[in-house]
């Protein structure tokens, strides 16, 4: 079984208008320039094979905040992306810093992504400049995949994805995206071919780390005696099953 580890690289490319490179404006004060931004957000993930995230997972131009600096850090502009206008945004000619963000770096969940880039770029007088940046997920992506022993010995089973902060009780497929750094914890419960009700208690499988994928692939440990292995980052753990019991104290 290989681990499914994947590094997130996430483009957003901040072309410029209609013409590309620096075009001369005689209508453009001297000394001044502008700068011209058109998104076009695009999403690779790359492992082993090449994988896309889930569509909704990729942000839409208007949901990106944009902010301009210059080279003394004042703040030339601090807003939406879409309500930068640059038609009427005359810069002095030097350099500045864009900069790109999207989503809560404290939030954790399904729509939870964060994006930010970084650019520094110059603005030439009486011209206007093409500039791309590019803002790559900034947090970690979370899934679960289940074997097929797994599915088989177990044909009715719950899985949850715990943080230090959140539980997610996730199915094959799905997506939550979660704080760097923060540890990942897993639990469940399950019905077996028998009919017998089991739990599996809640147990560190590892770290999330910025800009990844972690698919935590989880698989049947001993056929005929149950219990769950996790395979993450290229470390197994073993998860004893543990038999439910409706009363325990009868």
């Amino acid at each position: 079984m290989n681990m499914k580890n994947h590094i997130l690289i996430a483009g957003l490319l901040l072309a410029g208008c209609a013409k590309s490179g620096q075009n001369i404006q005689t209508d453009v004060p001297e000394n001044m320039g502008r700068v011209a931004f058109q998104t076009t957000a695009a999403v690779d993930v790359i492992t082993r094979a090449t994988a896309e995230l889930p569509s909704e997972c990729i942000p839409a131009a208007e949901a990106f905040d944009l902010r301009v600096e210059g080279a003394d850090d004042s703040v030339i502009y601090d807003g939406p992306f879409g309500r930068y206008d640059y038609e009427f945004t005359y810069l002095p000619a030097g350099n500045y810093t864009a900069t790109v963000t999207c989503g809560d770096p404290e939030a954790e969940g399904p729509d939870a992504f964060t994006y930010e880039g970084t650019r520094d770029f110059t603005v030439v007088a009486r011209k206007t400049t093409t500039e791309t940046i590019t803002a790559r997920l900034t947090n970690a992506a979370v899934s679960i995949s289940t074997g097929e022993w797994f599915g088989n010995y177990y044909p009715d089973a719950a899985l949850t994805v715990h943080t230090d902060d959140h539980n997610f009780r996730l199915t094959p497929g799905q997506v939550v995206f979660v704080k760097p750094g923060t540890a990942l914890y897993i639990s469940g419960s399950a019905v077996k071919q028998t009919g017998a009700r089991v739990t599996f208690d809640k147990t560190q499988i590892g770290t999330a780390v910025a800009r990844t994928w972690h698919t935590l692939e989880v698989e049947l440990q001993e056929v005929g005696n149950g219990g769950l292995t996790i395979e993450f980052d290229d470390e197994m753990t073993n998860l004893p099953e543990e038999t439910f019991e409706l009363n325990p104290e009868a």
